[in-house]
């Protein structure tokens, strides 16, 4: 019986050990909880006093941001199809752009000079 309710407290200490978040700056946070689960949100008050969460939703694959910007490419799945689509988020404006296609996603990268060390797609 000891041995039972030992490996039932091991593993229910376990759940959630692989959570993950990590905060971009300016309140915006990845958070990944394994698996499929993954985004990046914001959670501010609006005018009327209410939170509102700024969000791009699962699955985030890939990621990168500096002071100014996040960019990630987002798996999403429609209709039993995985559809790619890109993000931009310009943090000091709370402006998100997306979702966007590969080719548009470029071209935003180009208006609005984003570093080109935040580029994850060549």
């Amino acid at each position: 019986m000891k041995k039972y309710l030992f490996i039932l407290l091991l593993f229910s200490s376990c759940i959630g050990a692989w959570d993950t978040t990590i905060d971009l700056g300016d309140g915006y946070n990845y958070y990944n909880e394994g698996g499929d689960y993954s985004e990046i949100t914001k959670q501010f008050r609006d005018i009327n006093g209410k939170f509102v969460n700024i969000i791009i939703p699962k699955t985030i694959l890939i990621y990168t941001y500096d002071n100014d910007y996040i960019l990630a490419k987002q798996r999403e799945k429609k209709n039993m199809k995985n559809i790619i689509q890109y993000w931009i988020i310009i943090k000091k404006k709370d402006s998100i752009i997306g979702p966007l296609n590969k080719s548009q996603f470029m071209d935003k990268l180009k208006i609005f000079s984003i570093p080109k060390k935040l580029y994850f797609i060549k």
